[in-house]
């Protein structure tokens, strides 16, 4: 079986949900072409990711590299071992249901809501999961999980109008920042 190994399926994933991030963005004049762009790159992600992590529960050894960040103490540093893999491959499961789900259910608010930043919001936590499954420093983790901590808030308060939606929402990211303290101090 001719395949591309596990990093570069892995990265070609997260280059996935970058595309759908930034050409949601930049499509959000045009509701029906930013749902499409959304849910397309979102899918395309979600497949190479899953199949990232197939390939790395079958690999059996655990795939390690690292990007410098310019600073000699910070290294953006990942780990795709098993249990990467196998979180990896949940996330994957979920997002391919959800985005497929999303085609038809983003169809209704084409023209009243802005797709384009939901579907960047909705790209940037599909990235940071991702990011956060597989960091294997605290450094890279603790980045990934507070892009991950906003990206939520962003998509729990896309209803702003709703008071009930804005107090979730307002819960959520005190919650969070509460979690984020508390894995700090863990490290």
């Amino acid at each position: 079986m001719n395949s591309l190994p596990v990093g570069e399926t892995f990265v070609l994933g997260l280059l996935a949900y970058a595309v759908g991030a930034f050409a949601s963005l930049v499509s959000w004049r045009k509701p029906a072409l930013a749902r499409n762009l959304c849910c397309g790159t979102a899918l395309a992600g979600a497949a190479l990711e899953g199949c990232a992590a197939i390939l790395g529960l079958l690999q059996g050894t655990p795939v390690r590299w690292s990007i410098s960040s310019g600073v000699p103490l910070f290294a953006y540093s990942f780990a795709y071992d098993a249990l990467a893999g196998f979180f990896n491959l949940i996330l994957a499961v979920l997002a391919a249901a959800v985005t497929i789900y999303s085609f038809g259910y983003l169809k209704e608010f084409e023209g009243k809501r802005n797709i384009g930043f939901f579907g960047f919001l909705y790209h940037i936590l599909l990235l940071s999961l991702t990011i956060v499954f597989t960091a294997a420093n605290a450094f890279l983790f603790l980045i990934g999980w507070e892009v991950m901590a906003l990206s939520a808030y962003g998509l729990v308060s896309f209803y702003y109008e709703d008071p009930e939606t804005r107090r979730a929402g307002l819960l959520y990211i005190i919650m969070s920042h509460i979690d984020a303290g508390c894995i700090f101090l863990g490290f």
